[in-house]
């Protein structure tokens, strides 16, 4: 007789909405990714918008109604709200743990009881997963991946950090297992839950990115970032290190893809630095256009303030781009001398320096063996399997369901 599917509901803190897709879209993809390796996999998700975005339209489409549908092949339970508390962190969580206690018994009606339930990120994922798994019985792990965790303020204040000191150590340490998707966020969350953690990162799609199949010409030289117009990437050192390798080397582009709420303060200070005819503002890509940019590129760079991994270094490195990134918490278990170059945040002396040595030293990239560096540590298949090994330790401990037919 053959064994029934090991069951798991993913209780991500975050997850694409209709108004923003790309909204932790790799949860979507590593959830897929279970489910296409035979793992029968659901996902709850209470939709919590910021109140400032609410619009007549966003209202009667989004009032707190539930829905379930098949999304990718995967039964996907929804509460479409807002955050009706949004300076009262406290009160937020409590009313994201009633919502995802409402949409878990609703799964567990139409899907049956998980046999353990994985948690992406303790706010408020593991938190409500906690909860969950004391009434129901049922053993939770824990992913952190947030990067306000890695600050050691997980809401950008002390008087906060000293509230929900409790609520995340208490989900951390009741977790059957917890990991981190790099080594410095493993530190941090030790230091809050008061155990060991493991590292397990995220992975990428290696059969998606993939080394270009025309050679390119190196003039210009062109540099790639891709991420958020927002404070923490360090758009401004960026720009102000590349001006300093532009006055040098002029045969030189940068290509920036991303939204965000500093665009109009970047696409000036371009122009003020007057770099604006070699920089390139692409605004939001599309996965296809991610990776024709990365083919169009010979280097890819990520200057952040802070990074719990960086998956968009691996994705660089598997279409075989040398990368510059910053020592800030995730890059440092991804770059070495053989794939890139490490610098210190905030410094744009450091970072002009390094544009001119990838592009100086290129050649000593091999674009095969990037890929093949990326493929080994952080492929789908890689990461996958140590996932699978940690759910089925964690159900080997405890007489709990296999199966929702149980």
């Amino acid at each position: 007789m053959t064994a029934a599917p090991l069951h798991v509901l993913w209780l991500p803190s975050w997850y694409p909405i209709e108004e923003n897709p790309l909204k932790g879209i790799f949860f979507q993809e590593q959830a897929q990714a279970l489910h296409q390796v035979g793992i029968d996999i659901g996902i709850i998700y209470p939709e919590v918008r910021p109140l400032k975005d609410w619009r007549w339209a966003q209202g009667v489409k989004n009032h707190f109604q539930s829905s379930f549908s098949i999304e990718n092949q995967i039964p996907t339970y929804r509460k479409h709200g807002w955050n009706l508390f949004p300076k009262m962190a406290k009160q937020q969580m409590r009313s994201w743990i009633v919502q995802a206690e409402a949409l878990f018994k609703r799964y567990v009606a139409k899907q049956g009881k998980p046999a353990l339930i994985h948690a992406h990120s303790v706010l408020w994922g593991g938190i409500a997963a906690k909860e969950i798994s004391k009434k129901w019985n049922i053993p939770y792990l824990i992913t952190e991946h947030f990067t306000g965790i890695l600050k050691k303020k997980p809401f950008g204040t002390f008087l906060d950090d000293c509230w929900s000191r409790p609520y995340l150590s208490e989900a951390y340490r009741q977790a059957s297992q917890v990991f981190s998707v790099g080594s410095a966020l493993k530190d941090v969350v030790e230091h809050y839950a008061h155990r060991d953690v493991h590292v397990l990162p995220n992975f990428f799609d290696s059969d998606f990115f993939v080394l270009p199949k025309q050679q390119k010409q190196f003039v210009p030289f062109r540099f790639f970032c891709l991420a958020h117009l927002t404070a923490n990437k360090n758009y401004p050192v960026l720009l102000k290190a590349f001006q300093l390798a532009y006055q040098k080397s002029p045969h030189i582009c940068l290509e920036i893809g991303g939204e965000g709420e500093l665009r109009g303060q970047l696409e000036q200070m371009a122009r003020d630095y007057q770099i604006a005819p070699a920089v390139h503002f692409l605004g939001p890509l599309s996965r296809t256009e991610v990776l024709k940019a990365m083919h169009r590129a010979h280097a890819f760079v990520l200057p952040s303030n802070f990074e719990t991994f960086g998956v968009v270094l691996i994705e660089a490195l598997a279409t075989g781009l040398p990368v510059i990134a910053t020592r800030c918490g995730g890059p440092e278990d991804i770059v070495n001398n053989e794939v890139g170059i490490l610098i210190p945040p905030n410094d744009p002396l450091a970072l002009s320096q390094a544009l001119k040595n990838i592009q100086t030293q290129i050649n000593r990239y091999d674009p095969e063996k990037l890929r093949e560096n990326a493929v080994s540590r952080f492929s789908r298949q890689v990461v996958t399997q140590k996932l699978i090994q940690f759910y089925r330790l964690t159900c080997s401990k405890g007489d709990h369901e296999y199966s929702r037919h149980l």
